[in-house]
């Protein structure tokens, strides 16, 4: 994957970029790391627009996430659309095994990722990704982003996996934030039961 320049994106000042094209999966930890992926992050939070307040309750900082797709313009979509919301940690990855290494690594956090994956991938099918992650981390959020219906075999295999949404391209504000607030209600839910269950 070649380095992309962040200015080249017209991110705001406050972003950073880390892309390699070295042979290395390693684990994005520092701005010259070795890898085939690219992770977006930025320092303090960009400008909000009013609709992202729906948000406000939750803290976006502890939820990492990954965007798994082999069109570098739709993982780049997704992650401005995540960071307008306020999520502070976004990996991107163009390859199941991107992924994998990418994972392998949110999955020791302490709070749970999530995250996007396309169906189509150039090496390994989606739903064999969803079942992988899902073995690693169960608690995981995996949403569906793909060009098929929700009715594909492909997509009811991915959900029989583990996987928790579906976002059928092409990809809207209105439908991410719709997801994200669902999912981010749900894991809120569970903390909140299994509090009451130790206490």
């Amino acid at each position: 994957m070649r380095i992309v320049e962040k200015n080249s994106l017209s991110f705001p000042s406050n972003y950073f970029l880390r892309a390699s094209s070295g042979d290395s999966d390693g684990w994005l930890s520092n701005p010259g790391s070795a890898s085939q992926s690219a992770s977006f992050g930025f320092d303090s939070p960009p400008t909000r627009p009013a609709s992202a307040a729906m948000f406000d309750s939750f803290d976006l900082s502890k939820f990492p996430i990954l965007i798994v797709d082999d069109n570098e313009g739709i993982c780049i979509l997704i992650m401005r659309m995540l960071s307008n919301i306020g999520f502070r940690y976004i990996y991107i990855a163009n390859s199941a095994k991107q992924a994998y290494a990418i994972f392998a690594q949110l999955a020791e956090q302490p709070d749970d990722p999530i995250i996007f994956l396309d169906l189509r991938l150039p090496d390994v099918p989606g739903e064999k990704v969803a079942k992988k992650i899902i073995e690693i981390r169960p608690s995981s959020r995996i949403i569906l982003v793909t060009a098929e219906d929700s009715t594909a075999e492909s997509s009811h295999e991915a959900m029989r996996q583990g996987a928790t949404a579906f976002i059928q391209k092409p990809i809207g504000l209105a439908k991410i934030r719709s997801v994200l607030l669902s999912i981010l209600k749900d894991i809120d839910s569970q903390r909140e039961s299994s509090k009451d269950s130790m206490g």
